[in-house]
């Protein structure tokens, strides 16, 4: 399975750089993009992502793996 990066569908500032409107299109895009990552996170680590501190827990000790 390959990891997919994620990539906005439009060009990136630094934040320091954008404007209000532009960093609410960014973050309401980042939050959209939560379900996919989890659902790809746990295909690459067959850990159960639920939100909670154990799967925080987790994550973590895969990721240092």
């Amino acid at each position: 399975m390959e990891y997919k990066l994620m990539q906005p569908p439009f060009d990136m500032k630094e934040y320091s750089e954008m404007s209000k409107n532009e960093a609410k299109k960014h973050f309401n895009w980042f939050k959209q993009q939560i379900p996919s990552r989890l659902e790809q996170l746990g295909a690459f680590s067959q850990i159960h992502l639920d939100y909670s501190g154990r799967s925080l827990i987790d994550i973590w000790e895969w990721y240092l793996g």
